[in-house]
């Protein structure tokens, strides 16, 4: 089995973990196979690089070399993108949908739109999960992220009923991850996103950005004083940086100096399983990046997630932790100290549930995988 993955592999550690569980899962259905990964932000139309793609007759060409192409996980049928001919990251015109003879997955991705939507892009959207419908070639699976709900509420049940939705990928990983930074032994690891801040969401108002660092400093100092536990900050892209270094500078300098660590922003599959360890090893994770939540909650370890974004509680809602949110209003600040001290006296949640999410999410996977003619190839039909 040949496979070609299209995704984002560079400046993002949780879409770097995203894709390890998607090699899990490739583990578990294929018997042997063999995985080309190709970066699609050379698919974008504002990269200029010399080895730019596109989305056209020789994508197509390019292929049918392979045996299956893998598209996601991300963000990619988020139909915000203005010139876009779907509207979203995926820019094909809709007649080449319909020349697609290799099979095509495009899995784990999300379609919740963070930005104003240009006029225009409900209708390239739609014509595209058209033409992806039609073609017996092309499977589609929303992660588990509130992508189902806003397609039937937004586009209608025609077309939601008409896609699947399972766990995004990060959801398969699996401990033990090496411990090797030398953190303390007792620590909060937390992760804040200064981007997504300014991006658009059903369930809030827009945030007042000073107010929402000065509550998060409070937080802060209920952490490393009343708790008297240490924090670890934890980017997962370079602009994380900034949130960290903005929240540092409302902090009392003492409180810097003996209770706070950082940890390197390191990049691609080494840098996100160095993150892995410090959420498995965490007393408790926050998080207000995607896969800030997920990765611990994979690991069968405490997290609480910051949605600043509607999918961090959809996440949440759709594998029956919707407690361990908060959501970014006036007082966020309160509820999640008392979030945090509920969660430091609770238990680790049972493994069985993770067990029983990712044996779903396989179903799921082998059924788009049989529907686009890949059957054979699967483990279990390997005997037959």
């Amino acid at each position: 089995m040949k496979i070609l993955h299209i995704a984002s592999f560079v400046g993002n550690v949780g879409d770097n973990m995203s894709h390890i569980g998607l090699r899990r899962v490739l583990d578990d259905m294929f018997k042997n196979y063999q995985i080309d990964i190709l970066e699609i932000r050379k698919f974008y139309m504002n990269y200029a690089g010399a080895d730019k793609h596109s989305f056209d007759n020789r994508f197509l060409e390019k292929i049918n070399d392979y045996d299956l192409c893998i598209i996601g996980g991300g963000g990619f049928l988020d139909y915000w993108v203005d010139g876009s001919a779907s509207g979203t990251t995926i820019d094909i015109q809709p007649d080449l949908i319909a020349k697609i003879t290799t099979p095509v997955l495009i899995c784990s991705v999300g379609c919740i739109p963070h930005r104003p939507v240009p006029e225009g892009n409900i209708e390239k959207f739609k014509r595209f999960l058209e033409q992806c419908f039609a073609n017996p070639n092309v499977e589609i699976i929303l992660r588990n992220d509130g992508s189902l709900d806003n397609v039937r509420r937004h586009l209608g049940k025609g077309f939601s009923n008409s896609l699947s939705q399972g766990l995004d990928n990060a959801f398969f990983i699996e401990g033990q991850f090496e411990y090797t930074l030398p953190f303390p032994s007792n620590y909060i690891a937390i992760n804040l996103a200064s981007d997504q801040l300014s991006m658009n969401s059903e369930l809030r108002s827009p945030i007042d950005v000073e107010a929402y660092y000065n509550q998060m400093t409070g937080v802060l100092e209920y952490i490393c004083v009343e708790k008297d536990i240490d924090v670890v900050f934890v980017p997962h892209i370079y602009s994380d940086l900034k949130a960290i270094s903005r929240l540092l500078d409302l902090l009392d300098d003492f409180i810097i100096r003996t209770k706070v660590s950082v940890a390197p922003a390191i990049q691609f599959d080494h840098g996100a399983r160095s993150i892995a360890s410090i959420y498995e090893h965490a007393m408790l994770t926050i998080g207000m990046r995607f896969h800030a939540n997920i990765i611990p909650v994979s690991l069968g370890r405490k997290a609480i997630g910051i949605a600043a974004l509607d999918r961090v509680k959809h996440m949440y809602d759709s594998i029956g932790l919707d407690e361990s949110y908060v959501l970014l209003n006036d007082n966020f600040g309160s509820e999640l100290c008392s979030k945090i001290s509920d969660s430091l006296a609770a238990e680790n949640p049972p493994s069985s549930r993770l067990k029983a999410l990712r044996e779903a999410g396989i179903e799921v996977y082998v059924s788009a995988i049989e529907s686009i003619g890949l059957g054979h190839a699967l483990k279990l039909n390997s005997s037959k």
